[in-house]
């Protein structure tokens, strides 16, 4: 049978993933927070969720993680409750996947993710929570989870984590350096199928099929064109 993680583009080793519980789980031990808590709901901006689990957040679907300092994670997803994702061999590190169906154009489920994390959350009571991220939170989600956790102590624990985050190991390096590699192939594809009368739509689809033929998973491509000896207006450029 084939071992479905190969189909993934690119994952960190299961040994990275522990480096970075272990220094987190640290640095909440020194500061006295029982929990982290983070959420969100795009690639581009959205990395806590990713640093902790290797697992992205995509297309605007909120995806929640709890971190214990004595545990293992909970995953909270846009998902049905009776097979919540991410795939349980994907899952490292995580115990427990809740999931319903919530999504942000249906505000009647706004509160459904938020409902699952009370329940998860109140089984320590008294906690100090250290939110990971809050201008990634949504409004009703923080609030309901403000006002259902009453005993719980919130705190920031955006810089200290953004720190963390900030320290790479070799293996993250190394990553890094692949991604610049990336680029600079697609760059050069990119060059070869330029021509007069190309338009910008065209040759922004052809860097995306380069890019993502070279296993990139989410990318940003700005694509503009003016006249010679003509300043270049970034708003006009196709992203």
């Amino acid at each position: 049978m084939e071992d479905p993680r190969e189909r993934l583009v690119t994952s960190v080793s299961t040994a990275e993933l522990e480096r970075r519980w272990k220094a987190a789980r640290e640095l909440m031990r020194d500061r006295r927070i029982d929990v982290l808590l983070m959420r969100g709901d795009e690639e581009y901006f959205g990395g806590y969720t990713r640093w902790f689990t290797d697992l992205p957040a995509r297309h605007s679907y909120p995806f929640t993680v709890i971190f214990p300092v004595d545990d293992e994670m909970t995953t909270i997803t846009s998902s049905p409750p009776g097979a919540p994702g991410p795939a349980e061999w994907a899952a490292r590190g995580v115990k427990r996947r809740l999931g319903a169906p919530y999504y942000p154009s249906l505000d009647y489920t706004s509160t459904y993710d938020a409902e699952l994390a009370v329940g998860a959350l109140k089984e320590r009571k008294g906690a100090t929570i250290g939110v990971v991220g809050k201008s990634l939170f949504h409004v009703p989600f923080y609030e309901y989870l403000t006002k259902h956790l009453s005993a719980a102590t919130f705190i920031s624990a955006t810089d200290p984590i953004d720190h963390l985050k900030a320290l790479k190991s070799p293996e993250e390096i190394e990553l890094i350096k692949g991604t610049a590699r990336l680029q600079d192939e697609v760059i050069e594809e990119v060059r070869k199928k330029m021509r007069p009368g190309l338009r910008d739509l065209d040759l922004f689809a052809e860097a995306h099929y380069a890019a993502s033929l070279r296993g990139c998973e989410r990318l940003q491509v700005l694509i503009s064109s003016y006249p010679p000896e003509s300043p270049w207006d970034f708003s006009s450029a196709i992203s």
